[in-house]
Parts: C-alpha cells; structure tokens; sequence
C-alpha cells in the first residue's frame, strides 16, 4: 500500500531524474557542438576538470578515526 507520503517521495525521485538525464543529454549536446567548432581538442583534463588530491593519512590517523567511529579509546 502507498501511502500519500510515498508517492510524493517517488514523484519526487522521478522528477529528479528525468531532470538530471535532461541536463546530461545538454551537457552532451553543447559539447559536441562545441568541439566540432574547435581546430584543436583540448587536453581530456581540462575539459573533464583536474582530480583532487587525495589527502594522505598515517596509519595512526586511520586507527584514530576508525576508533572515534566505533566509540572505543
């Protein structure tokens, strides 16, 4: 059985996603007009945007957040 709440939930849900498949297929469409336009592709990097650095952790920072996580000392 839905309840009001539930359907609301899912319409919302739907909602979302044909929104978010909306701007994809834009995303997609302004970037192959985009490039037909260009004389030379730019780097994937740029066009993808640079990855975060990974902040790295001492294998005595791990334990501690894992034990803050559990609760023990």
């Amino acid at each position: 059985m839905q309840t009001p709440r539930l359907l609301k939930a899912a319409l919302d849900g739907y909602s979302q996603r044909i929104h978010w498949e909306h701007r994809d297929k834009m995303t997609a469409a302004w970037h192959g007009a985009a490039f037909g336009r260009v004389k030379k592709m730019p780097a994937l990097d740029k066009v993808v945007g640079e990855k975060r650095a990974v902040p790295v952790h001492s294998p005595e920072q791990m334990l501690a957040a894992m034990q803050s996580l559990v609760g023990k000392s």
